[in-house]
């Protein structure tokens, strides 16, 4: 009898031992600077081990101040899944480290990684005054590195003048009550703020459309096996079939999730690229003057 007691302990040790786990880590300037870090840790924990809850799969967050270490960490294998914004992951993660992750949109993909640059409908100064005016941004770090491709696109070389804001829904409101010149959001947070006031639609205009990865993103280390990857996939879209899973993604403004592909992050490269190529040549211009 005490051998087989033994014998269950050791099967019951080894199966916990070789569990699937999935070790996210967390850097999200824009969100950490909305809540308190503590809240955003608790938040993201709890909505990851809502999303593995009851399928025997560990899960464990960890919160990064250093994007260089959450990069390392991911290549090193501690990390096998990260979660922050696109842009921290062009700068600083090497590509052939990522595959699909999970990630909750408002809509759709589609608006949720489209830009759009919007002005009062009744501002009719062209784009380069728009730009020397006040401009209201949620701080997302895709959005901003537009921005500051826009202003070389136009000749201007001095620090915009930006308005913080919280969240899209009040960069949208300041240029709605003529606080600001012009604003920079994705196309859902657009689509809301018309659902909950439709004179928005009229009041401003759309200036620019483009396609840019926004917002948070996730993507898993390449050799997680692919059945934990698609057992995640699984379960991440059955997220919004719950009351308490539609709950977490209202909490994190999504409706639904999918699959975060990294090809989603061409276009943060294509900007990164045309920002550095007009920033330098701005540079070399002016050190040959």
């Amino acid at each position: 009898m005490q051998k087989w007691v033994i014998s269950l302990l050791a099967m019951i040790l080894a199966s916990s031992l070789y569990a699937e786990k999935i070790t996210a880590g967390l850097y999200d300037p824009v969100l950490s600077s909305r809540v308190s870090k503590k809240d955003y840790v608790i938040g993201m924990d709890v909505f990851l081990k809502e999303i593995v809850r009851n399928e025997g799969i560990d899960a464990e967050t960890i919160s990064y101040d250093d994007p260089v270490k959450l990069s390392h960490d991911f290549e090193s294998g501690k990390l096998n899944m990260i979660v922050c914004d696109p842009l921290t992951i062009v700068e600083n993660v090497p590509f052939n480290y990522l595959q699909s992750g999970i990630m909750g949109y408002k809509y759709n993909q589609t608006d949720s990684m489209t830009l759009l640059v919007l002005v009062n409908a009744d501002d009719t100064r062209p784009l380069s005054e728009q730009l020397h005016g006040s401009i209201a941004m949620d701080g997302d770090t895709g959005a901003e590195l537009f921005l500051k491709t826009l202003m070389l696109q136009n000749g201007i070389t001095q620090t915009p003048n930006l308005i913080a804001t919280k969240n899209p829904q009040q960069s949208i409101l300041k240029l709605f009550f003529h606080k600001a010149d012009l604003t920079l959001i994705d196309r859902g947070s657009f689509l809301t703020a018309v659902e909950l006031n439709p004179q928005i639609k009229t009041k401003t205009k759309i200036l620019q459309s483009i396609p840019l990865t926004l917002g948070s993103v996730s993507y898993m280390r390449k050799g997680m096996s692919k059945e934990l990857q698609q057992k995640i996939f699984a379960l991440g879209k059955r997220m919004n079939t719950t009351p308490r899973g539609k709950q977490l993604l209202a909490l994190f403004h999504g409706n639904y999730m999918d699959e975060c592909d990294p090809k989603d992050l061409a276009s943060v490269y294509a900007l990164k690229k045309e920002y550095e190529t007009l920033h330098n040549a701005k540079s070399l211009h002016r050190n040959n003057r």
